[in-house]
């Protein structure tokens, strides 16, 4: 069984099906189609984190907060991949 979030799954799709489609279009692209692609490209780069993981854990983790009178959900229980995120800013910043 697939534990993949199927967030995750679903933008994968989405993102290659777009990918197709332009690839299927008439070459060359117009400069507004090619810019999105390009975008799409550097954003198909980066992994998605596996929200079914990360649920499980923060309701492992929500009830003892409560109790705790600690918010459920901190920005540090977020798993920031920041190199993923420098990379994909700075493909953006090249593309404009």
């Amino acid at each position: 069984m697939n534990n993949k979030s199927p967030q995750a799954t679903t933008h994968k799709e989405v993102i290659d099906k777009v990918l197709s489609r332009l690839a299927e279009a008439e070459q060359p692209l117009p400069s507004s189609l090619e810019f999105y692609r390009r975008i799409l490209l550097a954003q198909n780069k980066i992994k998605l984190p596996d929200l079914c993981d990360i649920s499980t854990e923060l309701e492992m983790k929500a009830a003892q907060h409560l109790i705790q009178h600690k918010p459920v959900i901190t920005f540090s229980d977020l798993k920031i991949n920041w190199e993923n995120i420098q990379q994909l800013l700075n493909e953006l910043a090249d593309l404009t």
